[in-house]
């Protein structure tokens, strides 16, 4: 296990590409994880709004402040001149480009590929940097066209890896090849083996407890659902089934498990280096509502106490995705329970993450023993708001280049994202990270920041 010697974009590049210097392209594709689900899988049926889809396409503005000054960082809409002034007195900001016509319902890679001035671009900076890579959130096909198509390399392994690694049945799988604890349930491939792994675990709902089933690529909270009776179950083989009929040679990829009662939601991170070489970055404790994440609170007494065993399991888990071809980011999922154990690996997310894109706040505000709160505050608008007006009424608890303390707004585009005309009501997120001594300021801060941002809310 390596020790920790850069700041985590030094580590990445030195890392991903064997040169700190190097420029790295970042292209902030959240939820990529839907173009590694092939065409003829069958999932739960479910409802996804357009402006969800929209908002998670403008998330990408968190890169902004997780990339180095050195490196670009692409997106697919200004920063508000506003925001821009109030992150730059933060910190040090990396060149940003922007795309031409945008597509709010692409994600950012599209929108480059649709972009040919930008295009233009990236072929001339490879004219002119050698050392010069796309490090994506994650990688498609789409970023593979974009390389190809610029010939600036990907700092990552290809698609088919990225594809293989991140499913829920290849963590299961994992578990039981390197021998981690794993939650009772099976990784099922059809209709039959989803029946017989019922069979197997159905005594849990007559003890009174409860069962999930997951999509093996589903992605935050879609593709999920708490099954607490029989007949809750057998509706949703109906629905599966009926999906299936209506797809020629459709398949099914899903993981029936036990349902654990959690004290807490866990993820650490670590870093496989092209030579295989690990790297842990340690464990954040997770804000978790209906299975979407919503934010992490670091550090905590439950992730230090576990501290010593993530760090194991986490070298076990990189050691196998290394012999597998991948190396990277690696965010793996864990849940402690009321009675004490740690379910260390419910999910590996093999990629960049939220923690991820905190990184650089967190080296740079996170001494002296400080708690740190990133999350995201819901709000329900009928009309835009201004960068002007949130840090008016958040002034006094803002961090910036004088206070050390307070909330550190990263993302302010998903505030609009959702806004299609004057007093149509829409939802938008103001994304941020609260630094306190304690978790007691912490909390007292957030507090106080919901209760200014109510003075918004319609």
């Amino acid at each position: 296990m390596e020790a920790v010697n850069y700041s985590f974009s030094e580590s990445l590049k030195k890392g991903l590409v064997n040169d700190e210097n190097a420029t790295f392209i970042y292209i902030n594709n959240f939820e990529v994880e839907q173009y590694w689900k092939t065409s003829d899988i069958v999932g739960i049926p479910s409802v996804s709004t357009a402006s969800a889809k929209i908002m998670v396409n403008r998330m990408e503005e968190q890169g902004v402040l997780f990339s180095s000054p050195t490196d670009i960082v692409i997106l697919k809409r200004p920063v508000s001149n506003d925001f821009l002034n109030y992150i730059q007195q933060v910190l040090e900001c990396p060149t940003i480009i922007y795309v031409e016509n945008s597509n709010p319902n692409l994600n950012i890679t599209q929108d480059i590929l649709n972009c040919q001035k930008t295009i233009l671009y990236l072929k001339e900076m490879k004219e002119k940097k050698k050392n010069i890579y796309f490090m994506p959130y994650g990688c498609s096909e789409y970023e593979e066209q974009l390389s190809e198509l610029t010939g600036i390399p990907l700092a990552v392994p290809n698609s088919d890896v990225f594809r293989k690694v991140n499913t829920k049945v290849y963590s299961r799988l994992l578990n039981e090849k390197v021998n981690i604890r794993q939650i009772p349930g099976g990784e099922c491939d059809s209709i039959d083996s989803l029946q017989e792994t019922y069979q197997t675990l159905k005594h849990h709902l007559t003890e009174g407890g409860k069962l999930v089933l997951k999509e093996s690529l589903g992605v935050s909270g879609k593709g999920l659902v708490i099954i607490d009776s029989e007949e809750k179950f057998q509706k949703v083989i109906k629905m599966i089934s009926k999906s299936l009929n209506k797809k020629n040679n459709g398949k099914v990829s899903f993981i029936l498990e036990k349902w654990i009662n959690k004290v807490a939601d866990i993820n650490y991170k670590l870093l496989i280096d092209v030579n295989g070489n690990i790297t842990y970055y340690g464990a954040k404790e997770c804000i978790v509502k209906d299975g979407v994440h919503q934010g992490h609170l670091y550090p905590t007494y439950i992730t230090r106490k576990l501290d010593k065993e993530l760090r194991i399991t986490g070298e076990k888990i990189c050691t196998q995705l290394y012999k597998d071809g991948y190396f990277g980011v690696v965010g793996i999922d864990a849940i402690y329970d009321q009675v004490g154990t740690l379910w260390p690996n419910l999910e590996i997310n093999a990629r960049l993450n939220m923690s991820s894109y905190q990184m650089r706040i967190q080296e740079n505000f996170l001494q002296n023993d400080k708690c740190a709160l990133a999350k995201y505050y819901e709000l329900k608008l009928t009309r835009k708001l201004t960068f002007k007006e949130v840090s008016t009424v958040l002034e006094k608890y803002m961090i910036n280049y004088q206070r050390k303390e307070g909330l550190l707004i990263n993302n302010f585009a998903t505030v609009n994202s959702g806004f299609s005309k004057e007093g149509k009501l829409f939802k938008g997120r103001l994304y941020g990270v609260l630094i306190a001594n304690n978790e007691d300021s912490l909390i007292e801060l957030d507090s106080i920041i919901l209760t200014q941002l109510d003075k918004f809310q319609d």
